[in-house]
């Protein structure tokens, strides 16, 4: 029944007060602009997803000291008090997510208890997890790894450990530190290892983690960068957009707004219901599609093809070199193309094709 408590109550209620915060800013937003027109309806869309990625990271900060308080070291039975107590707080972490602490998350676990040095890095898809039993010293960068201090034994008990990580390390993708490691400093795992493979660590491992990587000067990202992210996610948006139009402009219902009353029963009027479930599926159709269609046409015209550095050859690390591979990390980032390998499938033929292109 505990299990239970994240999907059959949190969620909802998470559900809740997202729609309650968007009713109340779209009212605000309608007495503001004397006028219920799509421009209000997707200012209240981003107002009210920017105020709930601020909430949801606190909200798990504040229920992991609460419900856990300290992670300590120490060997707890399989559906014992401690274990509920650390499904509900991984449960949770999966839920709420950093949010808009996203941008800095070493402060972000150093908040949930972790001991983190100066001038860490760590990628948004590296997992960590039991923060208190974590000690990450000074310039170490961590790039889609797995850091757990959690594991089991076959006693039908979980053990948790502390995990020492040395200065300037790194560990790259797909990689895992598991409980009891301690790495010593300028320690470089590389992808697809784990702390129990440290014979294979060496330095040359340092330039396969993204995080270490040198970035493309600003005032290219601003100047090209930026706009042409801007025009993909103004394109992504346009079918949900135009259809939202269309809806804004009906007058199914003219009264004024008085109340929250007022702004559901305007929201829900059944004529309205048809648009409601049309955005969500263009948003996960055809939204998808535009946005991998858009980044090939970019990777083709103006990112071109990438090529291996000759052998003996230094690298170039030219603006220009760097600026490529960085507007393509964000154009697709993630492994899903943009989502569209969700909606057919990734072992498909059609997939292949994408890659291809």
């Amino acid at each position: 029944l505990v299990q239970a408590l994240p999907f059959f109550v949190v969620q909802p209620l998470l559900r809740v007060a997202q729609w309650l915060l968007f009713i109340n800013i779209f009212i605000y937003c309608s007495s503001l602009s004397g006028r219920r027109s799509a421009a209000v309806f997707v200012v209240a869309l981003f107002t009210t997803s920017f105020f709930m990625s601020v909430l949801r990271p606190f909200l798990f900060i504040t229920a992991k000291w609460c419900i856990v308080g300290r992670f300590v070291e120490g060997r707890s039975p399989i559906f014992g008090k401690d274990y509920l107590k650390w499904w509900m707080v991984s449960q949770l972490q999966e839920l709420l997510g950093a949010g808009i602490l996203e941008r800095n998350l070493p402060l972000y676990y150093r908040l949930l208890g972790a001991k983190i040095g100066a001038g860490v890095k760590i990628s948004k898809d590296t997992k960590l997890s039991e923060f208190d039993l974590l000690h990450i010293g000074p310039d170490v960068a961590l790039d889609n790894a797995t850091v757990r201090p959690f594991t089991m034994d076959s006693r039908g008990c979980f053990t948790l450990r502390k995990i020492q990580i040395g200065e300037n390390s790194c560990v790259c993708a797909k990689s895992v530190i598991a409980g009891g490691a301690t790495l010593p400093e300028g320690t470089c795992v590389g992808p697809l290892s784990s702390n129990h493979e440290l014979c294979d660590a060496r330095p040359e491992n340092r330039m396969q983690c993204r995080p270490l990587r040198a970035l493309p000067p600003l005032w290219l990202k601003i100047t090209c960068g930026w706009p042409i992210l801007l025009v993909q996610r103004a394109l992504t948006l346009s079918p949900v957009l135009l259809l939202m139009v269309h809806m804004a402009t009906s007058e199914w219902y003219v009264d004024s707004f008085t109340c929250i009353q007022d702004g559901v029963e305007y929201i829900a009027t059944p004529e309205r219901m048809g648009y409601l479930f049309g955005f969500i599926i263009l948003h996960r159709t055809v939204c998808p599609c535009l946005a991998l269609a858009y980044a090939i046409v970019v990777k083709r015209c103006i990112i071109g093809a990438f090529k291996p550095t000759p052998q003996g050859e230094e690298p170039n690390v030219s603006s220009w070199q760097l600026f490529r591979p960085w507007l393509l990390a964000r154009l697709i980032p993630d492994a899903h193309l943009c989502g569209v390998s969700k909606l057919l499938g990734r072992h498909y033929e059609a997939i292949s094709a994408l890659y291809r292109l």
